[in-house]
């Protein structure tokens, strides 16, 4: 389709038309209806803007040509000289503006840019937007945003910027192009995110942040292009500038750009959101069924929080600056629980095993060898002591008693080291997995020594209970609980402790039996 479009406009005004036309002009034709509709123009701008667009969509017209060749004819720079630079090709062009590649001809030293120049009507608007995009750079110093070298006006009045020229991909090519990483993909947005915050803490709203106005380099180093459309939070000129013209890229603008309220530093957040979908599933929505534009990788619970925090649709209900969006991405990275989930206990409980895999593993392990071992010498102890008992029959049966104690160490011993990570080829293990490793040995080894079966699942039973395990602890118990008979009278308290604990986890799971 043709970019622009020329001819006579009579005495329509000709600045809001050519707006709208650069806006509509690549849209398909429903589209383009259903927005000239929305906009409320006077009857003879509403039609002169239809005729423009019909006409453009008219490719085998014979006047086709004739407007391909105006339009070429304005766009086209009137001089290759703009200060020392002297324009070398074009790099691309959108919106009201295009972008040449540029050498500095003063022969002082050698260098490259990239000049942004006004396409099409030059219209007064137009001039002011690059006037103030130059004047937005001018103000801006950051690593991850294009900064500005130069600027001017051609003889013919003609304002120009000169940029540091990036060599470099849009974003969305060159995650497809390299396939990163979830982190490198991370950190490539926590890069843009310092950018972002940069600009607001100058009270500068970008406004049109989408992946083509990224570039990433060879190093993988973000920078962030075309403030075109940004403007000045403190401005009155440009807040009636914003409201009263809506400019934006369809797809990623908030709420409150398509709706042409009032816009605020959370408008970019919500864009920031919506590249951070794309940048990790290759699609603006998630629920699309295309094919995705690259390489997708599995969201999780926290980085969709993440993302419908930033794209919610109130502005105040998103992340209140691009500070904590990149420190929930941070948080992310670095397994601590996120801002934009619930923090309820056990999901810090979640966080804290998964940031701890080893130490947590470990500190179960002995958990459970101390319990075992207190539990075997209380027994010890109640053996050795009880009045019932002869002195040697009391010397016997702890020395039995020690050794079912050695052995019950050696058996959760034997159980948990399977289950430890360098084992179990990483897999996060935690207390549940170190009880479930030592059950499943249980229940194939204790046929040798029935009465040190029943013994260990009543232990695991009431360990599984303090999991919160009710169901398995309930099955435990029962099975450790059948047949045994107490020697004396303390192993009586003892079992009726056990059948205690055997009523509550009934009484948990609602099943007390008739």
């Amino acid at each position: 389709m043709v970019a622009q479009c020329t001819g006579g406009l009579g005495m329509h005004s000709l600045d809001p038309i050519a707006r709208h036309f650069e806006r509509l002009c690549e849209l398909s034709e429903q589209d383009q209806k259903r927005e000239i509709d929305s906009l409320g123009l006077a009857e003879a701008d509403r039609v002169m803007l239809m005729k423009l667009l019909a006409a453009d969509r008219r490719e085998g017209d014979p006047i086709h040509a004739v407007i391909v060749d105006g339009v070429a004819g304005i766009n086209a720079p009137d001089s290759t000289h703009f200060g020392p630079w002297r324009l070398v090709r074009e790099l691309g062009s959108g919106g009201m503006g295009t972008v040449f590649l540029a050498e500095r001809s003063d022969g002082h030293f050698e260098q490259k840019a990239a000049i942004k120049l006004l396409r099409g009507f030059p219209t007064s608007e137009g001039m002011r937007r690059l006037r103030q995009e130059r004047r937005i750079l001018a103000g801006l110093d950051h690593p991850n945003i294009a900064r500005l070298l130069d600027g001017g006006e051609s003889e013919a009045g003609q304002p120009w910027l000169a940029m540091e020229y990036v060599d470099g991909l849009p974003l969305l090519e060159y995650a497809r192009l390299h396939a990163p990483s979830l982190r490198d993909r991370l950190g490539l947005l926590g890069s843009m995110l310092d950018a972002i915050g940069h600009a607001h803490s100058h009270l500068i709203v970008h406004r049109d942040l989408k992946p083509a106005n990224v570039l990433v380099t060879r190093a993988g180093e973000v920078k962030l292009l075309d403030f075109g459309i940004a403007r000045l939070l403190d401005s009155a000129d440009e807040l009636a500038a914003s409201t009263s013209t809506r400019i934006y890229s369809r797809g990623y603008a908030s709420p409150e750009q398509r709706d042409g309220a009032a816009i605020t530093t959370a408008s970019d957040i919500f864009s920031m959101g919506v590249i951070l979908l794309e940048l990790l599933t290759g699609r603006r929505d998630s629920s699309a069924g295309d094919a995705p534009l690259v390489p997708a990788l599995p969201l999780d619970a926290d980085l969709a929080g993440i993302i419908a925090k930033a794209c919610a649709q109130r502005p105040q209900d998103r992340y209140a600056n691009a500070g904590e969006f990149g420190a929930d991405l941070q948080r992310f990275l670095e397994g601590r629980p996120v801002s934009a989930t619930q923090l309820t206990r056990g999901y810090r409980l979640r966080k804290f095993v998964s940031r701890h895999r080893i130490g947590v593993g470990v500190a179960a392990l002995a958990v459970l060898l101390v319990a075992v071992f207190v539990w075997r010498l209380e027994r010890e102890r109640d053996r050795a002591v009880n009045a019932e008992l002869s002195a040697q029959a009391a010397l016997e049966a702890s020395d039995r008693d020690a050794a079912r104690a050695r052995a019950s160490l050696q058996f959760l011993t034997d159980a948990i080291s399977a289950a430890s990570p360098e084992v179990a080829m990483k897999r996060q293990v935690g207390v549940r997995d170190l009880l479930d490793a030592a059950r499943a040995k249980l229940e194939t080894s204790d046929a040798n020594d029935p009465a040190f079966g029943q013994s260990m699942k009543r232990l695991l039973a009431h360990l599984y209970s303090q999991l919160g395990e009710a169901r398995i602890g309930m099955d435990l118990m029962r099975e450790g609980l059948v047949g045994v008979e107490p020697a004396n009278g303390r192993e009586a308290l003892r079992l009726a402790d056990d059948y205690e604990e055997y009523a509550k986890l009934l009484g948990v799971m609602d099943s007390i039996p008739m």
